[in-house]
């Protein structure tokens, strides 16, 4: 059953019927004790809350990508991580591009906000051959 309200969800989001949220955080000192699978609505956090170091977590698109940024200042491109009531808010936004397209968004006290220049992927129905 797990299966099948995963694709439920994907199909909903790639439909973009309602807001996609992220509302647990899960902390692990280190990313190889970090679940391989990352649970739906939850950012994984790598290192500790005092000195976070990657925040991961699935792409709220829908396709099943993961999203994973640097949180250590010293890097050249890093964002900053707000918790509140295990609520996350990353600074800047997120901007992730592929062969896909592009999802770019706000991650806002647990909540996506997607920006109007994303664009977010959508399956295609099957070929008819022309005919409706």
């Amino acid at each position: 059953m797990g299966r099948l309200a995963n694709r439920l969800t994907d199909w909903w989001r790639r439909r973009q019927l309602s807001a996609p949220r992220i509302d647990s955080v899960m902390c692990f000192e280190m990313q190889h004790e970090a679940p391989t699978s990352i649970p739906r609505h939850t950012l994984i956090l790598i290192g500790t809350e005092q000195h976070p170091k990657w925040a991961v977590f699935e792409c709220p698109c829908g396709t099943g990508h993961k999203i994973m940024v640097s949180l250590v200042p010293t890097h050249p491109r890093h964002w900053r991580l707000e918790l509140v009531n295990d609520r996350p808010t990353l600074l800047p936004s997120i901007d992730y591009s592929d062969a896909h397209g592009r999802c770019h968004f706000w991650l806002r006290n647990g909540h996506i906000e997607f920006t109007r220049d994303s664009i977010r992927p959508r399956r295609s129905r099957p070929s008819t051959g022309g005919k409706v």
